[in-house]
């Protein structure tokens, strides 16, 4: 969720461009967020964000 918010503030849009920023920034994100299995692709990013309740936010 981190992610995929600081993607979208970054100016990415949807899992796809968040995917491909994370992965562009990913020296500087590594160094602030544990991320033991490396920056995560894009499906990961459409199946988290598919599972959230947007009338939650």
């Amino acid at each position: 969720m981190v992610l995929a918010l600081m993607g979208i503030l970054a100016g990415a849009s949807g899992p796809t461009g968040t995917a491909e920023w994370a992965y562009l920034d990913r020296v500087r994100l590594w160094e602030v967020m544990d991320l033991p299995y490396g920056v995560p692709r894009k499906d990961v990013f459409r199946r988290v964000l598919s599972t959230l309740n947007p009338g939650a936010f």
